[in-house]
């Protein structure tokens, strides 16, 4: 019998294969279509994105794969720019930008650090029916030789907004549109070569300008003229009568490589776990793209779900786990969907008064450097946490300092001192089992080695003193003090972080019967 069948090859499907090969289960991952798209809607990949592929350690190619955007030139009334720095994150995260990237590239570089686990996507086969049972689910799956009904312990359905596997369930995808239609136009990047974003608002609409490689850019126009397409291919005409009503900038358009349209919308499913069918990404929720945030989201939910579904399936925790999945990501989705739609409704205004009061609001807050970082910190969802769900409620701890990281919070980065020179706390997480963090005086580290022998070795544990030299693998010096600050930690805290980057929990003293017992909570 299979572990686990994974519907669509997509980021998401991708993502939770190599998440799940990483732990050490096989997993089959089919796919509809004959190959990756050439042409797709998404581009950027945020932050928490990319810290999420630095634990698989894979961080790194994307970003030598992309193009690396820094700042977002706004222009509030399409000629007036107001000029968005990214990087004012340099301080929480070793990504302070929006890495640009295509989504068939994204594609290609999670499929080849999956071939290198030696699984490979199945193309041309598609799910015609599913069954669940007691103990799996039957999955009759049709390709080039023919049908086959195989038995799986999971199917993940990752299948896109038009999932057949969520349409099997017969799951309600509420929701509706926007009522807003939008272009895009893949063209030369000689026609504007900058490496930043250019993003234009006016009472016309909106039109978006950013950079796709080193040889494309792509524009995204949303044309309050022109929204009844009524089925009808976009021309080039039709964006460049977008572009210069919106920005009041001559950029002669030619050569477009893509032409499309696309109209808007947003939908959930109540539920995402089924017991042996679950759902995740685009089959589980859609919004529009204001800020990119789709294919991150997904990703995102692939990381959540993928660690959990391999303790369940290595035995190391119960079945229950996987209701966390549901209980964390559904309400982030939620948040988004919320979000997009405001946004969407406060750029397409009709009514002139208000727009000329979204023009000056904008222009009086978007140049302070505490708002810019604070909207970065959003698009790049590193301010997301999951301290609102039951689990991680049920952990919180009192006796911490207010400001101090709790569980379902995500884990900042931190420059430390390894026995080889600097390690970032990124480097030492692992997809694969937890991590736990013991801050220790340096005196006190061989008492802490004692306690911590006798942990679960589902764990790795390292030991943070804030001064010494460290002198095994496993020890770290937090000379900066940037591991105290990010994370709250008195001088013999114990920080749990899960697989997927967020803390697991957080205990204020050295105390072997507590730790494990808290581990037990998600590996019980």
């Amino acid at each position: 019998m299979n572990k686990v069948i994974i519907a669509g090859a997509g980021p998401t499907g991708l993502m939770l294969a190599n998440q799940l090969a990483s732990c050490g289960i096989r997993v089959r991952i089919i796919e509809k279509k004959t190959e990756r798209s050439v042409h797709s809607k998404a581009l950027a990949v945020h932050a928490r994105t990319l810290e999420t592929l630095d634990i698989l350690g894979i961080a790194e190619r994307f970003v030598k794969n992309g193009i690396r955007v820094d700042q977002m030139n706004i222009f509030p009334n399409g000629h007036e720019k107001i000029s968005v720095h990214l990087n004012t994150l340099k301080d929480k995260t070793p990504f302070p930008f929006v890495l640009v990237l295509p989504q068939g590239e994204t594609e290609r570089i999670l499929e080849e650090a999956l071939n290198e686990q030696t699984i490979f996507v199945e193309r041309e086969t598609e799910i015609l029916a599913c069954q669940e049972e007691n103990d799996g689910v039957l999955v009759k799956l049709k390709n080039r030789q023919g049908t086959d009904t195989v038995k799986a312990s999971y199917l993940i359905g990752c299948d896109g907004a038009h999932s057949t596997v969520r349409k099997t369930l017969n799951l309600d995808f509420a929701g509706g549109g926007e009522n807003v239609h939008a272009m895009i136009a893949d063209l030369p990047r000689e026609l504007h070569p900058a490496a930043d974003g250019s993003l234009y608002i006016s009472s016309d609409g909106v039109c978006l300008l950013l950079p796709v490689d080193h040889s494309i850019m792509r524009v995204i126009a949303i044309d309050k003229h022109r929204q009844n397409f009524d089925q009808k291919p976009i021309t080039l005409q039709d964006v460049q009568s977008a572009l210069d009503r919106i920005s009041t900038r001559t950029i002669p358009l030619k050569n477009p490589v893509w032409l499309t349209h696309f109209s808007l919308s947003h939908r959930q499913v109540q539920s995402y776990v089924h017991s042996h069918i679950i759902l995740a990404g685009d089959a589980a929720h859609i919004h529009n793209p204001i800020g990119g945030q789709g294919m991150n989201t997904g990703i995102q939910d692939a990381a959540n779900l993928g660690w959990k579904l391999a303790a369940v399936l290595n035995g190391d925790a119960s079945p229950s786990l996987l209701d966390t999945y549901q209980d964390e990501r559904r309400p982030i989705a939620r948040s988004i969907i919320k979000q997009t739609n405001f946004l969407i409704h406060a750029l397409m205004i009709q009514k002139p008064l208000i727009i000329k009061l979204r023009e000056a609001v904008m222009k009086r807050i978007l140049p302070h450097r505490f708002i810019q970082k604070k909207g970065a910190e959003k698009i790049s969802e590193i301010h997301l946490h999951y301290r609102d769900s039951s689990v991680c409620k049920s952990l919180y701890n009192k006796e911490l300092p207010r400001k101090a990281l709790q569980a379902g919070d995500r884990m900042p980065d931190a420059k430390l001192k390894g026995m080889n020179g600097d390690v970032h706390i990124y480097e030492v997480l692992a997809p694969s089992h937890f991590t736990v963090l013991i801050s220790v005086p340096a005196d006190r580290l061989d008492y802490a080695r004692k306690l911590a022998a006798g942990l679960p070795s589902l764990a790795a544990v390292f030991f943070i003193s804030e001064d010494g030299s460290p002198f095994q693998t496993d020890q770290l010096v937090d000379s900066l003090k940037q591991f105290q600050k990010g994370t709250g930690a008195l001088s013999e805290s114990v920080i749990g972080i899960r697989p997927d980057g967020y803390i697991a929990f957080h205990h204020h003293t050295l105390d072997a019967g507590k730790i494990e017992s808290l581990l037990s909570v998600w590996l019980g």
